[in-house]
């Protein structure tokens, strides 16, 4: 399954963020992409405000792309149980667009 393409920083952890120097901030941010992107852990032991922050973060963006598989396996499940009935919802529009078509077949074309 294709992984998300984003993932979130919500506004109730900017708190903590503001506690952070800009270089805490910096390593923290770039800690978090190389998780989102490629499941890598960075070595943040050196300081522990922002293993701290990373932690918590971390916990987040997991449940975040959890949250997105469940969401595909749903709407994955709902297009094959749409397509599995004798009919699509495209033939049913099909269907109408036809029949009007009939019903003004023999009108007056100026």
């Amino acid at each position: 399954m294709k992984k998300p393409v984003f993932f979130q920083l919500y506004l109730d952890t900017r708190h903590q963020m503001d506690m952070l120097s800009d270089e805490q901030a910096g390593r923290l941010i770039k800690a978090l992409y190389a998780f989102a992107c490629d499941g890598e852990l960075c070595e943040l032991t050196d300081d522990p405000s922002v293993e701290m922050c990373f932690s918590f973060l971390s916990r987040q963006i997991e449940r975040d792309f959890e949250k997105y598989r469940k969401k595909c396996a749903q709407n994955r499940k709902n297009v094959q149980t749409r397509y599995q009935k004798s009919t699509t919802v495209y033939d049913g529009y099909q269907e109408k667009e036809n029949q009007y078509e009939d019903e003004h077949k023999y009108e007056k074309q100026y």
